[in-house]
């Protein structure tokens, strides 16, 4: 979506705190306290790429800050 009005401001703000903040530059730091999601190291364009082929297909829906059934609820409606 769009950023079109304050509060949107306010809630793209309060998500982003999360993501760049020094507590990043902490090797032991993951993303919404799951493992799977960590900054990859410095590195090289390919070994960027090779850190992303080692993301799950099937994101964890607490990465976007949802509630984990969300996933079940999303499915159910695809299966619709």
């Amino acid at each position: 979506g769009r950023v079109t009005d304050d509060k949107d401001v306010r809630l793209i703000s309060a998500v982003l705190k999360g993501y760049f903040s020094e507590k990043i530059l902490d090797d032991s730091f993951r993303f919404a306290g799951l493992d799977a999601y960590y900054p990859p190291a410095e590195g090289s364009l390919e070994q960027t790429r090779d850190y992303l082929r080692t993301l799950p297909m099937d994101e964890d829906p607490r990465i976007f800050g949802l509630h984990p059934n969300s996933l079940v609820t999303a499915q159910q409606n695809l299966a619709k």
